[in-house]
């Protein structure tokens, strides 16, 4: 149920053997007038009773992007959206992730060739984002890599950036 991503990289999934079974969840409104998200018994977006939430700004809010509620078990329950668009239009969803990652595989731009041989992908994280009218699930994971990724940083031999799986706009 992958959908097409802006990048033009290709999204590799486990065809290196790498799946999941636990994660890591979180959620982010953006141009919505309230914006309320739930998911394994927890609001992890409260609603906003202020005139809207903030416009989505691309790279500079993803970079910031992190999943830090810790499910123990591959999933817990469908994810609830309510929120009221930019519009005002009242709008409410729920996504099945068991449909999003049929076969829980780990999602991530990162070529074969630049992992190290028996490098270990950790559970990742999954984020949802309500931008006005849309949905989407993004599966951020941790992904060792052979070489550093910034110069002259030894320590950033890894790339961690959120990958979109769905996305649906009502």
């Amino acid at each position: 149920m992958h959908d097409a991503n802006s990048s033009n990289l290709p999204v590799v999934t486990a065809a290196n053997g790498q799946h999941f079974r636990n994660h890591t969840f979180g959620a982010y409104c953006y141009d919505t007038r309230s914006c309320s998200v739930t998911y394994a018994g927890m609001e992890h977006v409260v609603p906003s009773e202020r005139a809207a939430t903030q416009a989505f700004t691309g790279d500079a809010d993803i970079k910031g992007w992190e999943a830090n509620a810790i499910i123990d078990r591959t999933f817990g329950g469908p994810v609830i959206v309510r929120w009221t668009s930019k519009d005002g239009t009242p709008l409410e969803t729920t996504v099945d992730l068991d449909r999003v990652f049929p076969d829980h595989s780990i999602l991530h731009r990162v070529p074969a060739d630049q992992i190290p041989r028996n490098a270990v992908i950790g559970d990742p994280g999954i984020i949802v984002v309500v931008d006005d009218r849309t949905v989407a699930v993004y599966m951020k994971a941790f992904v060792p890599t052979r070489e550093p990724q910034v110069a002259g940083n030894p320590h950033s031999s890894f790339r961690a950036e959120p990958v979109r799986a769905w996305s649906h706009t009502y």
